[in-house]
């Protein structure tokens, strides 16, 4: 699903398939063989006309495009907010963010702030949270950008799986172990094999 942002509103005119960079979440049941795999991919900044299914002839997009040509295009849609860890928030947990205080990307600290609460409050639950309880493996790939905190990290919200960083950007060609902002660890605690089921390995947060 692609969204195209207007002001105020904040209406998306075409909204075809969430593709992108930014956030991949992927489940696998561990039981049960009529349960389907479940992806949802979801990236930050893309234009409308920046895909070959809406006319782009810049940028070839043919896996994209067959998506949208072999699934369902949906023309008309909403999307919570028009930044990504609010927009973030929102999807994870199917409420709109404002609900539990959630309305903007992440400032520097401020003074009288705890810092301790910065990311998605630990009183709402995702999308992973509520998969796993039906038996499915969870995993997230990319970019997280709900806290950084060790309370807030991805394996501590529901995620099996994560391979990425916590931030809301990166370096697309360097990571340094001790690094900060673009140039933060990626963190991986990704298993051999998914079917090695739930029980959940300590992140190494390497680069």
């Amino acid at each position: 699903m692609v969204f195209r942002m207007y002001l105020g509103k904040i209406k998306a005119k075409y909204f075809s398939l969430l593709f992108g960079l930014g956030l991949v979440m992927y489940w696998q049941a561990s039981v049960g063989k009529d349960r389907p795999n479940l992806i949802i991919i979801l990236v930050d900044d893309l234009g409308y006309g920046d895909l070959g299914m809406h006319g782009s002839k810049q940028i070839p997009t043919p896996y994209i495009d067959r998506l949208g040509a072999e699934g369902i295009v949906f023309k008309t849609a909403y999307v919570s907010s028009s930044v990504c860890a609010p927009s973030r928030a929102g999807l994870l947990t199917g409420k709109n963010q404002l609900r539990f205080g959630f309305n903007n990307n992440f400032g520097p600290d401020q003074p009288g702030f705890n810092p301790e609460f910065k990311g998605l409050p630990l009183s709402e639950r995702t999308l992973a949270d509520r998969l796993s309880v039906l038996g499915y493996t969870t995993g997230l790939i990319g970019k997280w950008h709900l806290g950084e905190k060790p309370h807030f990290h991805p394996v501590k919200r529901g995620f099996d799986e994560f391979w990425g960083f916590l931030g809301g950007g990166h370096n697309y060609f360097e990571a340094r172990k001790d690094g900060e902002g673009l140039l933060s660890p990626i963190h991986c605690n990704l298993r051999d094999g998914i079917s090695a089921g739930p029980k959940r390995r300590k992140d190494t947060g390497h680069a």
